[in-house]
């Protein structure tokens, strides 16, 4: 891999982890409680094969926009609707990231490609495969549809991250654009704040990782020998709390948890006591504290 794209790599937000902190500083500008992207830990840049350059920024880019900053989807989502909870003026200031929408159906297309069964005689493969090809076939400079040359995956690679560059230029031009502009800036805290409570109550992993943590402070685990702890133990600890069974169903847990979640996350997540920024562990680690306190060999405050 030629040594300017190896460079052009390494400062793209596929690869480096600072561009991310660079962004959540400017969040929380805006409002103390915001962040773009949490916990972004991207699997190591390849130095010597573009190909693999590629593909691994390809999920790294998944892995910052659906595992670390889902907000991001939910806000494409809330563009390209005809009606939102978005005002008429932030929605305008807003709209040339309606544009990265590409961008993200691309990635989202590659990434389910290469990570699934791929085969096109599952009918909601083809837009994947379509979507993976077609990007191919349009920046490489060789008529076959099999890419054999370094050269081209280099030119692969280098747009890829192009569009990479392009996200994050615009996403940081207009999020500081709104800091200077105290009526878009209440909004779109108000806003972005929705969006992280969606992700906290509709992602039960997150919760579930967190009660593992709680769970051995426990009064259940008084007097007993500390056994590892598993998702199934957690369920069943979830559905005893709530005074539901000992199910150890990992959807009844999910609804009781998101239920929980949607009934009281708003009010602490708005509170003085919501850490800043508003990330997932401690904002759902103070939470369950407080929501489970009576259970707990803690004080809590």
């Amino acid at each position: 891999m030629k040594e300017e794209l190896l460079n052009k790599a390494k400062q793209s937000i596929a690869f480096n982890v600072k561009t991310v902190e660079d962004m959540n500083k400017i969040f929380s500008k805006i409002d103390p409680k915001l962040f773009a992207f949490a916990y972004y830990e991207p699997v190591p840049l390849p130095q010597t094969n573009a190909q693999a350059c590629f593909y691994i920024a390809i999920l790294n880019i998944y892995s910052l926009i659906w595992d670390c900053g889902p907000m991001v989807n939910s806000l494409f989502y809330d563009l390209q609707r005809y009606t939102s909870s978005i005002s008429q003026n932030l929605k305008s200031t807003l709209q040339p990231l309606k544009n990265l929408s590409h961008f993200q159906k691309l990635v989202i297309h590659i990434r389910s490609d290469i990570c699934h069964n791929n085969s096109t005689q599952y009918f909601f493969n083809i837009d994947a495969h379509d979507g993976h090809n077609n990007f191919l076939k349009t920046h490489c400079r060789v008529p076959s549809s099999t890419l054999t040359y370094d050269k081209e995956w280099e030119n692969i690679s280098d747009h890829f991250l192009d569009l990479c560059q392009d996200f994050y230029v615009k996403f940081i031009s207009i999020v500081t654009d709104i800091i200077d502009k105290p009526t878009l800036k209440k909004e779109f805290s108000s806003l972005w704040l929705k969006y992280i409570e969606s992700w906290y109550i509709r992602n039960s992993d997150i919760s579930v990782n967190i009660l593992a943590q709680l769970y051995p402070l426990s009064y259940d685990q008084v007097g007993k020998t500390p056994t590892k702890v598993t998702r199934q133990t957690i369920y069943k600890w979830v559905n005893r709390l709530l005074n539901q069974g000992s199910s150890t169903s990992k959807d009844k847990c999910s609804r009781l948890l998101s239920d929980v979640l949607e009934n009281e996350l708003n009010t602490y997540i708005h509170s003085s006591d919501c850490a800043t920024p508003a990330l997932p562990i401690p904002v759902l680690m103070n939470f369950f504290k407080q929501k489970f306190k009576t259970s707990l060999k803690i004080t809590c405050g």
